[in-house]
């Protein structure tokens, strides 16, 4: 029958007006209307306190959304903070971690660099025996020639060979 109060007071005197005359002419039909607009103020009753209710309900979710929010926002900050930290961390990590491959490579290089050298005060012997060797199968095999050919070795070649083969034995010892 309207929101505005006073219109509706007058739209429900006009209507009871209505039923009042329609009742002395015809009392069922005067019934069915008091039922009518029995049901028109319980269905306005019922409209008028959902309305309340709903402005009850959204009033309460709006200040719960305001605590919420104010909470919400600290919570954004902080997790805001602990993520620069994390960041931070992570950023000396990468640093620490590329400090340590730098190291790592350097100390590979320098461990390869000492195996080179290793490697090459090893084969330095090898190489001077093998020249020793083939010096004396060199002296030896001229000498077998020698002796095949009727010159035979003497006992001062036979000395000088028994030198170099202890020669070159001490020599394998000391290194």
């Amino acid at each position: 029958m309207g929101i505005c109060p006073i219109r509706r007071d007058l739209y429900s005197q006009t209507f009871d007006e209505l039923i009042r005359q329609i009742t002395l002419d015809s009392p069922d039909r005067g019934l069915m209307f008091l039922r009518i607009r029995d049901e028109i103020r319980m269905t306005m009753a019922a409209y008028e306190t959902l309305f309340e209710r709903g402005v009850a309900y959204g009033s309460r979710n709006a200040l719960t959304f305001e605590q919420q929010k104010e909470g919400t926002s600290e919570k954004v900050q902080e997790a805001g903070e602990a993520n620069r930290e994390l960041e931070r961390q992570i950023n000396e990590w990468k640093l620490k971690c590329e400090l340590l491959e730098k190291k790592h490579k350097d100390l590979q290089e320098l461990d390869d660099k000492r195996h080179q050298e290793q490697l090459k005060a090893e084969k330095r012997p090898g190489i001077w025996l093998k020249n020793t060797l083939d010096a004396i199968m060199s002296h030896t095999r001229s000498d077998f020639y020698s002796a095949n050919s009727g010159g035979g070795i003497g006992p001062a070649r036979s000395e000088r060979l028994a030198e170099q083969s202890e020669n070159h034995e001490e020599a394998n010892k000391n290194e």
